[in-house]
């Protein structure tokens, strides 16, 4: 266990522990008086309850963790703002939606378990990014993504032995001067 971390820079870390050998507090300083305090809590079941920041201005904010059946699903400041909640699963227990601040994350998976989309939304429904997927069941190698907001497609092949033997981008793509140009194609030679 760490007691401290000290620079010759000015800066600093240090630890406090509970009877049980958790991390109780964590004070990080920086040069010319600035520093950052953690508190952390503990639930009876040794699982993060609180993480209190405080700073050399006072008392910054609290978060309250919230777990059902051991598994985190949900991080609130004391003012009530919601910072992480997870609210939806599947059958085969994979996130299907999680609330991190103002944006409201989505994903879809395929009969076996591959991810086949991720979405982003505003919390006025806007689409802030919109990724689809394919996958090849029996090797698990990703065979196509596409960027469904920019209208972009990246393609990918494999050789015998699964490795990535072609890479190819369609649809919108840069202009000219830009780095990528659409049908790039990025060929692998293996040597024995």
């Amino acid at each position: 266990m760490f007691l401290s971390i000290v620079s010759d820079n000015g800066t600093a870390t240090y630890y406090t522990y509970d009877a049980y050998g958790r991390v109780e507090n964590i004070r990080e300083e920086a040069p010319e008086g600035y520093w950052l305090e953690k508190t952390f809590g503990y639930t009876e079941d040794g699982m993060h309850s609180t993480i209190s920041y405080s700073s050399q201005y006072g008392k910054l904010c609290t978060e309250q963790q919230v777990y059902r059946n051991g598994t985190l699903t949900g991080v609130y400041l004391d003012d009530g703002t919601c910072v992480y909640s997870y609210s939806e699963e599947n059958r085969h227990g994979q996130l299907t939606r999680i609330a991190t601040g103002e944006y409201d994350r989505r994903y879809e998976f395929d009969e076996w378990g591959f991810p086949t989309q991720r979405r982003i939304l505003y919390g006025d429904g806007k689409v802030l990014m919109d990724q689809r997927y394919e996958f090849d069941a029996a090797t698990g190698n990703l065979k196509s993504r596409k960027d469904a907001l920019r209208n972009r497609t990246e393609l990918f092949e494999y050789d015998a032995l699964q490795k990535l033997i072609l890479y190819a981008v369609t649809g919108n793509t840069p202009d000219k001067e830009a780095c990528i140009h659409s049908g790039l194609q990025v060929e692998y030679t293996a040597v024995w």
